[in-house]
Parts: C-alpha cells; structure tokens; sequence
C-alpha cells in the first residue's frame, strides 16, 4: 500500500476539484520470487502515467484541476494500494474527484486493427461517452465499453461512486504473456501505447486543463 504520488496543483482547484491518473507499479508471474518482468502488466501503464505527467510538465500548461499521477503497490495481490488510497479519503474528498484514469495492460496487439476496452460503472456513462468522442477525435483503434468494472484499481474509486475509467488493450484475454516470464518488452506493440496515451492525454486536456468547456 506504499503508492508512489505526484501532484500538480490546479490553478482553480476548489472550483475544479481533482482528477487522478493511476496505474499500477507491481508485476507477477508464475515465478515471482525470481522474474516477474511485467513490461505490459504493468509496465506499461506505469511507464504511460509518467509520460502523461512529463508531458504536462513539458507543455507549460497549466491545469485548473489538481492533477494528482498516482502509481499504486499491490495492485496483483488484491488491489491493495487503490483500496487503501479510497479507504485513506475522507467525506469532503471524495466529491472534488472529478475523473480517474487507470492505464493497466496498454501494450498488446497482435492481430490489426488496434483495439481498445473502456471499462467503467453503469453509473458513469456520462464519462464513458465523453471518452468515446474523444477517442474518436484523438485516437486510432477500434474501440468497445464494458460496464462491468472488475480486477484494476478503477474498481475501488467506482465502488465507492467516484467517477473512474480503465483503458486496457481489447486482446488482453489472449495475451500469451500474461503473468508469465515471457512478459517483456520485445512483445509490447508501442503503436498501441501510443494512441491510448493519445486518448487519455485528450481526456486530461478535457477534465483538468480546461475543464470549463467540459462543465
């Protein structure tokens, strides 16, 4: 539950409130004491949190939400760190969380053309369809929405009905490399990497940096 955070404070953060681009930190596989390297669960995701927080800082822009990057522990063993960063949140918090954006498992594609899942809550429609314009003004894959929100660590923001979003690769059911040993980056399509940082560098753009075009 040792989360790694980063924060960039907002200009206008008590109107705007926070938004969260999460991911996890920890890998695993068949022989974890050993070699679990991880690069697509979840080195990727993790390495797309970073590069979404340096291209922020790189850009001079300056949001009018907080933005807090946070790379979550324990994501394997039971989503440990996001459990414990919802639990950690008290009553007068958890409404200034506008938007989460976890990146978990976003560098496999075998089979063209680039897929993509959204995942999300019933409830939380209204982001999901912001996301889809987005994806389709700012990104290139095809592209489904599940709102049956399981195993990443949107789920504990959404249980708790803080809005939330995963962005995962659509392939991740026949991905051979999957908590193996073989998870390495000679296997991580960068092209898919690429439009998915596209889509939630879009959404960050939209939630935080100018969100009184969104509201």
């Amino acid at each position: 539950t040792s989360n790694l955070i980063a924060e960039i404070k907002g200009t206008d953060s008590e109107k705007y409130g926070q938004i969260l681009v999460v991911g996890h930190l920890d890998s695993i596989s068949e022989a974890p004491r050993t070699s679990a390297p991880g690069a697509d669960d979840n080195g990727s995701g993790a390495a797309g949190v970073m590069a979404l927080a340096r291209l922020l800082k790189e850009s001079g822009l300056k949001p009018a939400a907080t933005i807090k990057f946070v790379l979550f522990m324990g994501e394997e063993q039971g989503l440990y760190g996001s459990k414990a960063y919802v639990k950690a949140l008290d009553a007068a918090e958890r409404p200034t969380i506008k938007a989460v954006f976890n990146l978990d498992m976003i560098g496999f594609d075998k089979v063209s053309p680039l897929s993509v899942m959204l995942e999300t809550s019933s409830f939380n429609r209204p982001m999901a369809e912001t996301m889809q314009k987005l994806a389709l003004d700012y990104a290139n894959f095809t592209m489904q929405t599940s709102y049956n929100a399981w195993g990443s660590d949107h789920a504990p923001f959404l249980q708790a009905k803080i809005p939330a979003m995963l962005t995962i690769e659509s392939e991740f059911a026949s991905n051979p490399n999957y908590h193996k040993t073989s998870d390495l980056i000679k296997s991580i399509n960068q092209d898919l990497c690429l439009q998915i940082l596209r889509l939630n560098a879009a959404a960050m753009y939209t939630y935080a940096i100018a969100p009184e075009n969104h509201n």
